[in-house]
């Protein structure tokens, strides 16, 4: 697989203020190794502070004249019950890929909301998605290797930070009552955050090495620093082959309506949802 050269993941909410974006791009290695991720910025979205232009328009001149990919946290495809609404009972509202731990498209209240920050989210795509040379969305336009190896377009694919905690998580750990929203809580799990970075071979530039050992922002922005950058180094871990990218091959509805979360293994049926 081809890695691009500039990868982002944007922990994507309702909350503008709150938009927060990790991004590494692809350096020389030193003598004796090949190429690695620099992680060279953590910061609100572009478009989070009024900024002009986007988060997708940075991220084409940024990569110039490689290849760009980003990762949101929002569902990008839908349930293929809900696609077939037209005369049949749509009873399942969850994709295959969301399992019974991720939020529906279809919640709309709360801090868990995901159906806003959704909107606002296909808004950012209708518009890039206009725009030359595009947007090529996986696994809808494509496997993961092909779409890197045409180059042009940028690669847009659907994540779920919460996935990936397990790769963060120190083997023996146990887990109770933690919350990424806590700082104290984040500390913990920040040696597990750094030794999966390295083993990835990822490098820090600048101060960001020493935002992450402190367990990001202290303020209410922390918990999604921490999401956007383990969000981004499980972008790595598949575009390096580390973690596979997951998406079953021998089910038509993921490439035509539902699409699937980057790096989640492929376990069965939609369940039905949990009765409330």
């Amino acid at each position: 697989m081809i890695t691009p050269a500039v990868i982002a993941h944007a922990d994507w909410g309702t909350d503008r203020r709150k938009r927060q974006v990790a991004m590494a791009r692809l350096v020389p290695g030193t003598a004796g190794s090949g190429p690695r991720y620099l992680v060279t910025s953590l910061a609100p979205a572009p478009d989070a502070l009024g900024q002009e232009g986007d988060l997708l328009q940075e991220l084409r001149v940024a990569a110039l004249p490689g290849q760009a990919m980003v990762g949101f946290d929002f569902p990008i495809g839908l349930p293929r019950a809900y696609a077939k609404a037209a005369g049949i009972s749509a009873r399942q509202l969850r994709r295959r890929c969301e399992g019974i731990d991720a939020e529906t498209l279809f919640w709309t209240l709360g801090g868990k909301q995901v159906g806003k920050g959704a909107l606002a989210g296909w808004q950012l795509l209708a518009a890039a998605g206009n725009r030359e040379p595009g947007i090529a969305l996986w696994p809808f336009a494509g496997p993961l290797p092909g779409l890197l190896d045409r180059g042009g377009r940028i690669v847009v694919a659907e994540t779920y930070p919460r996935e990936y905690y397990k790769h963060v998580r120190l083997p023996g750990t146990r887990v109770t009552r933690w919350s990424k929203r806590r700082r104290a809580d984040r500390l913990a799990w920040i040696p597990g955050l750094l030794r999966w970075a390295a083993s990835l071979s990822v490098t820090w530039h600048g101060g960001l090495l020493g935002r992450a050992e402190e367990g990001f922002s202290d303020g209410a922005s922390g918990e999604d620093e921490f999401d956007a950058v383990v969000g981004l180094l499980a972008m790595i871990s598949v575009v390096t082959g580390a973690v596979p990218s997951g998406e079953p091959r021998d089910d038509p509805a993921i490439s035509s309506i539902e699409g699937w979360i980057l790096g989640r293994a492929s376990s069965g049926e939609t369940p039905d949802p949990p009765r409330r």
